[in-house]
């Protein structure tokens, strides 16, 4: 029973950190023989709560024990994390929205939003880089799949030299008209804290960077600026890609 619910914990654990080591298969839109797209529907995301994880903590390798102090402290953290969101008018999807409508729209597309943006994942079939695993035709020249694979702070580990900083994962992918044809598909990964460089790297920023826990509450809301500004660059460089 204990092995069970220790593996439980941990799976789960894993599973809501960075999709674990999944990747997309990389594929970059090719604008010339894609020229005539302007008019893209964006699809609604499935729903993605701010987190906070440390890669191979050190209590995770001293058994059941250790596993379970482990994560009863990341778990204190993330609700630390998560009240301080909520003093503020940080939205994810507001910002990953605003942000990529304005750079979408000065290289001369469209995009149709859906409302509301996030859905409740019941009626949605999604792989585990939180995309669709099948598409329907649209009335538009493409459709853009969207999901958060994670939002919030993260650490390489539990030293001073692996800090935590603004993280985010986004899986992104372009598909045609038809819900068949696959145009564009890859991740985005602001600060790269698992080092997997089969995905668009985006550096975070420096000023953001908090060696230990007790430095990250002393910010308080000013370590949520970080945030805004890693979902912000995030979907600046996904209108890079198309």
């Amino acid at each position: 029973m204990k092995t069970r619910y220790l593996g439980r914990i941990l799976t789960i654990g894993m599973l809501l950190f960075l999709g674990a080591c999944a990747t997309l298969p990389q594929q970059s839109y090719n604008r010339e023989a894609n020229a005539g797209i302007k008019r893209i529907q964006v699809l609604t995301m499935p729903k993605a709560n701010v987190r906070l994880h440390v890669a191979n903590p050190t209590g995770a390798n001293f058994g059941l024990i250790g596993a379970l102090i482990t994560e009863a402290n990341r778990n204190g953290k993330e609700n630390w994390l998560q009240d301080t969101v909520a003093k503020t008018d940080f939205n994810q999807f507001d910002v990953l929205k605003t942000t990529f409508e304005a750079e979408m729209r000065a290289k001369g597309y469209e995009l149709i939003w859906p409302d509301p943006l996030v859905d409740d994942g019941k009626k949605v079939k999604r792989d585990g880089l939180s995309l669709r695993k099948s598409y329907s035709r649209t009335d538009a020249d493409a459709q853009l799949d969207l999901g958060f694979m994670y939002v919030g702070y993260a650490a390489a580990g539990s030293g001073s030299g692996q800090p935590y900083r603004p993280t985010v994962e986004m899986s992104m992918r372009l598909i045609g008209s038809d819900g068949k044809t696959v145009l564009f598909t890859d991740q985005i990964r602001y600060h790269n804290v698992l080092g997997n460089q089969q995905a668009i790297i985006v550096e975070p920023d420096p000023n953001y960077s908090y060696p230990k826990f007790s430095d990250l509450e002393a910010a308080d809301t000013a370590c949520i600026a970080g945030l805004q500004i890693a979902v912000e660059e995030t979907a600046r460089e996904m209108a890079r890609q198309l």
